[in-house]
């Protein structure tokens, strides 16, 4: 293009610009060879920085943008918006809601949804919920997940429900992250209402979403929360496809339960599927093993972690400190503490509960003394 000069010429100059968006670096080099970029083109590059590492990067260009006199479309403030929410920038967010206003931009719906979005990475929920009562006749399946989400964050979750119920009430499609909110909020809740579990999944089967496997893994979660482990068991079995996250939430379920070898038989399981663990698969297991006290169990674990050449990490080198402390082995507790890499404050607390929980006060202290003279917070 630089050869025929033909990146002096906007239209195409333009379309590279757009397929250049992957390397923002790259792209705002472009950019910058524009002479007078209209408003497709400050449109893409504030697209390309709201997808980017540098998401902040959009406030100034947003800012010169305006400055331009360039008019404005809603695509502008839907991709500095989301720059904000990621940044979770919200004095500049609330700025740029305030234009959307005096824009009159407000009634298109994606715009509306962002805005939503924004307010509910913020945890601004009163704002967020000020939005949706906004715009009676322009909401749309995404602005009450929107919504639905923003409460689930703060752990309203009776609102969730209610919002779900008001939701279909109103006959609105529901889609799979509208159940995915309510599943893990009626699993909080602990199935308080009796039922509700039940009918939250034959729900999923009625509208076919039980393929979903994000959908299905939230079921068997929303069982394992609310202590039915065999209907969890049930809908894991029932699954086509299973991922590391459904594996997680099977064997976490059973060993919270206390059924700590079924969960032992579980990762093996996992293992003959090629399924590769992950620390998060351990953790919990381990603590079940220090809750139970079955050394045996914990060592199995321990010795499967080094079979699987496992990152050690600082979630599994406490894990382990956690069982074995419990467990009475002080001595392989520290050993298992000296080898984590990078220890964050639970490494640190695990083992220092560790030296108290069985008679090594004098240990505790100094490990203490140790952990605030390397600057660790508390």
């Amino acid at each position: 293009m630089i050869k025929v000069g033909l990146d002096l010429i906007a239209f195409p100059l333009s379309k590279l610009l757009a397929s250049s968006i992957p390397d923002i670096a790259y792209a705002r080099s472009i950019f910058d060879r524009f002479p007078y970029p209209n408003l497709f083109i400050f449109n893409t590059i504030l697209r390309g920085y709201s997808i980017s590492e540098s998401p902040r990067e959009s406030f100034s260009l947003f800012k010169y943008l305006r400055a331009t006199g360039i008019s404005l479309d809603h695509f502008s403030f839907i991709s500095t918006l989301k720059s904000c929410a990621r940044e979770l920038a919200l004095s500049t967010g609330q700025c740029i809601h305030g234009a959307v206003i005096v824009s009159g931009f407000d009634f298109f719906i994606n715009l509306r949804n962002t805005l939503l979005h924004f307010y509910c990475v913020c945890g601004r929920i009163a704002d967020n919920h000020q939005v949706f009562d906004e715009m009676p006749h322009v909401r749309d399946v995404v602005s009450w997940n929107a919504l639905m989400s923003g409460y689930l964050q703060i752990s309203q979750l009776a609102m969730v429900v209610e919002l779900f119920r008001q939701m279909r009430v109103r006959s609105f499609e529901v889609s799979d992250i509208s159940l995915m909110s309510v599943l893990s909020a009626s699993g909080d809740m602990g199935d308080i209402r009796g039922g509700a579990s039940a009918s939250l999944h034959g729900l999923c089967v009625k509208k076919g979403l039980c393929f979903y496997l994000n959908v299905a893994t939230a079921i068997v979660a929303m069982y394992v929360k609310c202590g039915s482990v065999e209907s969890a068991r049930h809908m894991f079995d029932e699954m086509p496809n299973r991922d590391i996250v459904s594996w997680n939430c099977i064997i976490d379920g059973y060993a919270k339960s206390g059924l700590v070898e079924e969960s032992l038989a579980l990762l093996q399981a996992m293992k003959g599927e090629c399924m590769k663990p992950n620390s998060a698969t351990m953790a919990g297991l381990l603590l079940a093993c220090a809750s139970a006290g079955a050394l045996g169990i914990g060592r199995c674990v321990h010795e499967f972690i080094e079979d699987e050449n496992l990152e050690f990490d600082a979630v599994l080198g406490t894990g382990l400190v956690d069982m074995y402390s419990k467990c009475g082995l002080i001595d392989k507790a520290v050993d298992v503490f000296n080898r984590i890499p990078h220890k964050d404050v639970m490494s640190w607390t695990a083992m220092i509960s560790g030296f108290g929980v069985n008679g090594q006060g004098e240990n505790a202290l100094k490990l203490f003394h140790q952990m605030v003279e390397q600057g660790v917070k508390t």
